[in-house]
């Protein structure tokens, strides 16, 4: 064979070999980026799954569960580089820390959780991780920093069209003016978004709304007014299955009774709150009503009793 034939030849062979080889790494790197599409798809619905399984357990109330669950959903959003879900599920965690009264917690994983949502430009996030943090403020005694925070959620709740956000920042806000010492003002937004709720039929936000304008009618020494929207609040939170916020209505019950000098009545309705917030991991809250046990078996003269109950209140303290 002539040499420029040969060497055409060997060209050819060469180019043959080298393209066979080619197309099969393209083939392995294709298959693979695939396995992976795949795979991070596989990793998306179970985060998802795992965050709507997270959303169900702090509605019931389950906070311990679902920080459980929450803190998971995390990992594995931000192994994907996912922000916008990373986002959400540090709010939602922060909801968790609030529920069980952890608020200096909450107030770090909401921050961090607030700083995501406005870097993607997620204004409804943003406006959702606002409300709870002006919620976190509040807990913390900054009142006019949670005013602050949830006139601006409020705005951003209405510039985005979210009708039940509006109404959380409604009677965040109004809450707050209580704080402050507006009652009135309070109380009116209060009733505007317990109106916005029952229309938007929002069972479980209405639940906190009617406790707190329990609390607006027991600030002012109303006790009769005060226990019959705790009563209401008690009934909402029992139907949509927030057992946190039936032990919490329940436990203010027993307050209103305490108050009145009902002691009976009283240790009767924080004894049914007593295992729901235990349940729900609230340990001040639970620290809380056995004190007041203790303090309502005092006051009926069986001080054996009453001992009891502070030493469980005091071994609770030191967990």
């Amino acid at each position: 064979m002539p040499n420029r034939l040969k060497s055409f030849a060997l060209a050819t062979l060469v180019f043959s070999l080298t393209c066979g080889v080619g197309l099969a790494a393209n083939d392995v790197v294709v298959k693979h980026t695939l396995a992976q599409t795949a795979a991070s798809s596989d990793r998306k619905a179970e985060a998802d799954k795992l965050f709507q399984e997270g959303v169900q357990q702090y509605r019931r109330g389950e906070y311990p569960k679902a920080l459980q669950t929450y803190q998971r959903v995390l990992e594995i959003r931000r192994q994907l580089g996912d922000k916008v879900g990373t986002g959400q599920t540090l709010n939602n965690i922060g909801q968790v820390y609030n529920g069980l009264q952890q608020n200096n917690k909450a107030l770090e994983v909401l921050q961090q959780g607030l700083t995501i949502r406005r870097e993607i430009k997620d204004r409804a996030g943003e406006g959702e991780t606002l409300d709870n943090l002006g919620g976190v403020y509040l807990a913390l005694f900054k009142e006019e920093k949670s005013l602050e925070t949830l006139q601006q959620a409020l705005a951003i709740r209405r510039e985005v069209k979210d009708r039940n956000g509006e109404a959380v920042a409604l009677s965040k806000i109004g809450f707050t003016y209580v704080f402050l010492k507006k009652q009135e003002q309070g109380l009116k937004l209060l009733e505007e978004a317990l109106a916005l709720h029952q229309e938007l039929k929002d069972k479980f936000q209405e639940g906190f709304t009617l406790f707190r304008i329990g609390q607006v009618y027991w600030n002012v020494d109303n006790y009769t007014r005060a226990l019959e929207w705790y009563k209401k609040s008690l009934i909402v939170n029992r139907e949509v299955g927030n057992r946190a916020w039936e032990g919490r209505s329940l436990q203010q019950i027993g307050e209103m009774y305490s108050n009145q000098q009902q002691y009976d009545q009283a240790i009767k309705f924080y004894q049914q709150a007593l295992p729901l917030i235990r349940e729900a991991g609230i340990s001040p809250a639970e620290e809380n009503i056995l004190a007041s046990i203790g303090d309502a078996f005092n006051n009926l003269k069986q001080y054996d009793r009453g001992v009891n109950f502070y030493q469980q209140e005091l071994a609770s303290a030191r967990k």
